[in-house]
């Protein structure tokens, strides 16, 4: 049976995702014959030799007319072994954000570099949002290797500066491959042309990598979304007294009988029956999406934490974090925001920032704002109780984004570092 993988693509202007992309489409045999024949009637048109592969996911026509990615294009492909979901994002510096929102699901990123200029602040960029967002794997493509005629000391010293990066930033599982997206080398199958290198294809990596850890391993996160409770006058007699709360595992298994914790109120209970749609489950785990029956009357509502009682978060109202600042307007001490973790949504006030990642030091330095695509170290206080634990630990609860309270826009994806605002290093920046 086929699994799935969710990648993401990412790289500086130019470096060729697009291009990548329609390669990986193509090779995988996921285009239909009418979409193709399309974009060789295009190609021909902007005097193209051959088929121009990046007009298969730059869908938007400001993408098409200014021959760049703007927002985040989903694509689906498949393999006999595996099946994708790939978020193909933005390059610019400006789309920094929707490079953030791809990422943040992704069990893999892609990040293309071209070899004729190696690692830019961009590359650096988005290794730090990789670490940051804690993607499992990290691929770096190092692209038009053609256009350097298959050298492999470039390659090499590329190769060295894209590890020298990462180990900053503490990615040490990170899997470099020579590729030229336009002609396919090492795309879909390894290239004579590269006789120098041994590993893999780009396809044979993205096929062989694992999905992510065991949930069984992991303790009970289940963020209640909807409480299920029929007014008593419009349904039957069976099912008149239901009361069941609605959302998505986050992280752990659920079984009936399991004893549980509603936070932040620290009420105790059990598991009395697992729902989903018309049949009754024996267990349920991530990232199923289901109903659960507990054995006690508890005042619980949208927002709420269930958790395991053997292994629980502290709800507090501090937190010491980092972020990607993704706002226009500068984020500076004193600021109100709203936070939203899970479906819990809670006030609160910056209380300082600590520092912003240098992206040439990969060391945090000392500021008073944040800007548009800045990476930063702040201090929160919370008006209420926020049941969230370190990112390190818990990749769904220890994830928040910071929301505008007048205008509703998102300002920031933000990771738990600590709920303790008081402990940690400044610039330790590997979360």
């Amino acid at each position: 049976m086929s699994t799935l993988l969710r990648l993401a693509t990412a790289g500086s202007v130019d470096d060729g995702k697009s291009t990548l992309v329609g390669r990986l489409l193509h090779d995988t045999k996921s285009i239909l014959a009418d979409q193709m024949d399309a974009v060789e009637r295009v190609s021909r048109e902007r005097g193209f030799s051959g088929a121009d592969l990046a007009l298969l996911t730059d869908g938007l026509r400001a993408e098409r007319e200014q021959g760049i990615t703007i927002d985040v294009a989903y694509r689906y492909f498949a393999t006999p072994r595996r099946s994708f979901i790939l978020a193909d994002c933005p390059g610019h510096v400006q789309y920094t954000r929707n490079t953030v929102t791809g990422s943040s699901t992704a069990d893999v990123i892609v990040l293309l570099v071209d070899i004729r200029h190696g690692v830019l602040e961009q590359t650096r960029r988005h290794l730090a949002v990789a670490s940051l967002l804690r993607v499992p794997h990290v691929v770096i493509a190092v692209n038009k290797i053609d256009l350097v005629d298959y050298a492999e000391a470039t390659f090499r010293a590329v190769e060295a500066d894209i590890r020298h990066v990462a180990n900053g930033l503490g990615l040490t599982e990170v899997t470099v491959i020579p590729v030229s997206a336009l002609v396919g080398d090492n795309i879909a199958e390894r290239s004579a042309a590269t006789s120098w290198y041994a590993g893999p294809s780009l396809l044979e990596v993205l096929e062989e990598l694992p999905t992510g850890d065991d949930p069984r391993h992991q303790p009970l996160r289940f963020p209640v979304q909807y409480v299920i409770r029929p007014q008593s006058g419009a349904v039957d007699a069976t099912h008149r007294e239901y009361r069941g709360y609605a959302g998505r595992i986050a992280a752990g298994v659920v079984r009936p009988g399991d004893e549980i914790v509603v936070l932040p109120s620290g009420k105790r209970s059990r598991v009395a029956g697992i729902d989903l749609a018309d049949q009754e489950l024996d267990e349920a785990f991530a990232p199923q999406s289901v109903t659960l029956r507990l054995t006690d009357e508890i005042d619980i509502a949208r927002g709420d934490l269930i958790a395991s009682a053997q292994d629980r978060p502290t709800p507090t109202r501090d937190l010491d974090a980092l972020v990607c600042w993704l706002a226009e307007r500068p984020l500076v001490e004193g600021a109100r925001v709203l936070v939203k973790n899970g479906a819990r949504t809670v006030q609160a006030i910056v209380r300082s920032i600590d520092a912003r990642l240098d992206l040439d030091t990969l060391v945090g330095r000392p500021t008073e704002r944040l800007e548009l695509n800045d990476i930063g170290r702040v201090r929160l206080h919370l008006a209420a109780d926020l049941p969230t634990e370190p990112y390190a630990r818990a990749r769904h609860t220890g994830a928040f984004l910071l929301v505008d309270p007048q205008q509703a826009g998102t300002l920031a994806a933000g990771m738990v570092v600590s709920a303790d605002p008081d402990s940690g290093n400044d610039t330790d920046w590997v979360i």
